[in-house]
């Protein structure tokens, strides 16, 4: 089982498939299982690189906070691990916002990036703080059943979001490590470096998203130079699960047009504790 050691944490990541390096980030208090609609499409084509954020899953939760720029660094020490050079980067909520520091503070190492459900700011979250704070203090099954009610758009079959909440229930998640992520990610604010970034850009929202709302996508599409917007009508903020295969397609889309490799390093076992 491969870590990528940091200070203080172990970093548990995993790689499938071959080609371009796609490095998939996941949002508040949930694992990398949480990509299974995503990974093994994105896999036939490309390197697909998933890892736990530290208070998750199989990596460690050491005392927080965790601020965006540490878990931008446990990304960076993660493709570090894989040997990646330079990687196609793609967050979810909280993941997209680790994606936004790790493009800005190591341009040299994100190829592109693709930003889900997410904003510049902890402070354009205002409609999701009740449910992102009480997902820091709440019993698992308390919170399954507000995620049931808020996460998802209204037309998502209820077996799907059951196939969810079985992921969830499986995966570790201390009260430390939410609470870890949850005061971490409050300070984040990179609205006036949108500018700054200057690779090809996916953005992908769910209109009916009630924890991170649309206008947050806008937002981050007109201060990104050239950055495409995609709204998905009647999906939540749990898009990917909501309408994963048009998700998908727009990710495969969107990789397509990008010409040359990253690079064609595998991952080198000297570079991780395993």
């Amino acid at each position: 089982m491969p870590f990528a050691c940091r200070p203080g944490a172990r970093i548990w990541w995993d790689y499938s498939g071959t080609g371009d390096p796609v490095l998939l980030i996941m949002g508040h208090a949930y694992g990398a299982g949480m990509w299974h609609r995503t990974a093994p499409e994105l896999a036939a084509s490309y390197r697909v690189i998933r890892f736990d954020n530290r208070g998750v899953g199989r990596s460690s939760d050491p005392p927080g906070p965790y601020p965006v720029q540490v878990m931008a660094d446990d990304a960076l020490a993660v493709l570090d691990a894989a040997g990646a050079a330079s990687a196609h980067v793609y967050g979810v909520s909280l993941g997209g916002a680790i994606a936004l520091q790790l493009a800005l503070g190591h341009p040299g190492r994100v190829r592109s990036l693709i930003l889900g459900c997410t904003a510049a700011s902890a402070g354009s979250v205002q409609r999701g703080a009740l449910l992102i704070r009480a997902r820091s203090l709440l019993p698992a099954a308390a919170l399954n059943r507000m995620a049931w009610k808020l996460l998802y758009g209204p037309g998502t079959p209820a077996f799907r979001r059951a196939e969810d909440q079985r992921i969830v229930r499986r995966t570790r998640c201390s009260g430390r490590g939410r609470r870890g992520q949850l005061t971490g990610a409050a300070g984040f604010d990179v609205t006036g470096r949108l500018a700054e970034i200057r690779v090809p850009t996916l953005v992908m929202h769910g209109a009916q998203d009630h924890i991170v709302l649309a206008a947050n996508a806008q937002r981050l599409a007109d201060g990104i130079a050239g950055a495409r917007l995609v709204m998905f009508p009647g999906a939540g903020h749990a898009y990917i699960t909501d309408v994963a295969q048009a998700a998908n397609r727009e990710v495969l889309h969107f990789l397509a047009g990008i010409p040359g490799p990253a690079d064609g390093a595998r991952p080198a076992a000297s570079m991780a504790d395993t």
